[in-house]
């Protein structure tokens, strides 16, 4: 499982790096073996101006099911990517309690055709 880290109009430094790879393991533990792959975007919102400008976004790609992105916003960076991490545990396990039934189920239905006949490419 690969955690991928990208910075946009912020200098990535070694502690912060250390910070998300700490926080996102810590928060990835339990799911380890249901996530395929994490992805996080920083970036400064206000480029020097005062305000809640430090912005952290998470997109964890799930097995079976659809990614789950989570967003933190903040004064400090470290802080955000914190409350960002504690909202992927939160996002994960309301993700893991969806039936993977129902998804299937929606998705045949999309490729029936009039009397439940599968829909083919030809006209």
């Amino acid at each position: 499982m690969a955690i991928i880290i990208q910075a946009q109009s912020i200098s990535m430094t070694p502690d912060l790096r250390t910070h998300m790879m700490q926080r996102f393991t810590l928060a990835r533990r339990r799911f380890e073996d249901r996530i395929s792959k994490i992805e996080i975007f920083v970036k400064d919102l206000s480029k020097g101006k005062a305000g809640l400008s430090k912005c952290v976004t998470v997109k964890i790609v799930l097995a079976s099911y659809e990614p789950v992105v989570v967003e933190a916003v903040g004064h400090d960076l470290f802080v955000a990517v914190s409350l960002a991490a504690r909202r992927c545990k939160r996002a994960i396990k309301r993700r893991l309690k969806e039936p993977l039934s129902g998804r299937r189920n929606s998705l045949s239905q999309l490729a029936l055709g009039n009397g439940g006949e599968p829909v083919t490419g030809t006209a």
